[in-house]
């Protein structure tokens, strides 16, 4: 906000007691035009700032007057500085036009998930139909100083849909404390599960994270001291910026990717996103602001899950052994390993030189 002045009187003219009082002006658009938007309801309801704490947040508090460019002398039609000044917003695509001319705040230039459609693409916590056995995954972007630490809990679902299930985005928030939070809100340890811990097949990470810290241990060491309490370790997710905005594209125009309501931060995200005209196919970085960590996050976990190599045999047996073990299956459990892991007696004898088989793609 540019050109805020507080009000110095102490009372109205009914001498009335006031509180103070900040007006402010802004044009739509650039760096914060997202929170004015929310903390002042501009073309839709009013909330908290992406971010912020929303039982601090009084709505009464904040008023927007919508304005145009016909509101403004200095640019009155007919003059040579609002003729020439007016005529240049012609020149603008339609989108600023309409934030600059009519002061529109929905209005998004160069929107990257222009196919965005809340109505296809939230759905509601309780309807999704997941279960602990299900293969879970998370992803972390950790941050201290002007950036935010943000983690998801995304669940790929038996018909292949992945949905993002739950997020944390804190400001500002020690590093051991949150890998505490990751466990407890994301109910790592199966506190809500009647004992039942989810399947979490990876926990991806923000591969600058293991980058070592004044104390010696890196970010993402510090985070698996915590994560070793049920079992878990962090690894670098991929930091493909354009495939994994293009990946998500993607799953999002085939509904494959699903976010449940319970992540409004990532919801306001995604349709405020805009692509950079310095860089084809990446998103214009914002510092600072929550949603931009918040997508990265969600970036790291999705684009890595999927592009993952395969797993090894060894890991594969590992993980469905245990599976069988969980369910009190002991004896499926040994003898699937048995069978598995067991070596054929005899080999048929050859003759001649042995050449190995080759294989042709």
């Amino acid at each position: 906000m540019s050109g805020s002045v507080r009000s110095p009187l102490a009372v109205d003219i009914a001498g009335r007691p006031t509180s103070a009082q900040i007006l402010g002006a802004s044009t739509p658009g650039g760096a914060g035009a997202e929170a004015l938007k929310c903390l002042f309801g501009c073309d839709g309801p009013k909330k908290q700032a992406p971010g912020e704490d929303k039982s601090t947040y009084r709505p009464e508090q904040y008023r927007a007057i919508k304005g145009s460019i016909d509101q403004n002398p200095t640019y009155a039609v007919g003059t040579p500085a609002g003729e020439q000044y007016r005529a240049s917003l012609r020149d603008l695509p339609l989108a600023m036009q309409a934030r600059w001319i009519r002061g529109e705040w929905g209005a998004i230039e160069g929107c990257y998930f222009s196919i965005w459609d809340p109505s296809r693409m939230v759905i509601p916590f309780a309807e999704v139909s997941a279960h602990w056995w299900d293969s879970y995954f998370i992803s972390i972007d950790y941050g201290f100083g002007r950036s935010s630490a943000a983690a998801y809990l995304h669940v790929c679902l038996p018909d292949g849909r992945i949905v993002t299930l739950a997020e944390i985005v804190e400001k500002h928030m020690p590093v051991y404390e949150f890998a505490a939070e990751i466990i407890r809100r994301f109910d790592l340890d199966g506190a809500h599960q009647d004992g039942q811990r989810r399947n979490i097949e990876a926990v991806f990470q923000d591969p600058a994270n293991k980058s070592q810290t004044g104390t010696g241990h890196s970010v993402r060491d510090q985070i698996n001291e915590v994560l070793a309490e049920c079992g878990l370790a962090a690894i670098d997710g991929s930091n493909d910026r354009i495939g994994g905005w293009q990946l998500l594209f993607q799953l999002l125009a085939r509904g494959q990717w699903l976010i449940a309501d319970t992540c409004p931060l990532l919801i306001a995200a995604i349709p405020s996103r805009v692509h950079d005209p310095k860089r084809p196919g990446d998103l214009v970085k914002v510092g600072g602001d929550p949603l931009d960590d918040a997508m990265d996050a969600a970036r790291y976990g999705i684009y890595s899950f999927i592009t993952a190599t395969e797993k090894p045999p060894e890991l594969v047996l590992q993980e469905q052994c245990r599976r069988l073990a969980e369910q009190g299956d002991l004896t499926s459990a040994s003898i699937h390993h048995l069978n598995k892991t067991a070596q054929p007696k005899y080999r048929p004898v050859r003759l001649g030189r042995y050449q190995p088989r080759r294989s042709f793609r």
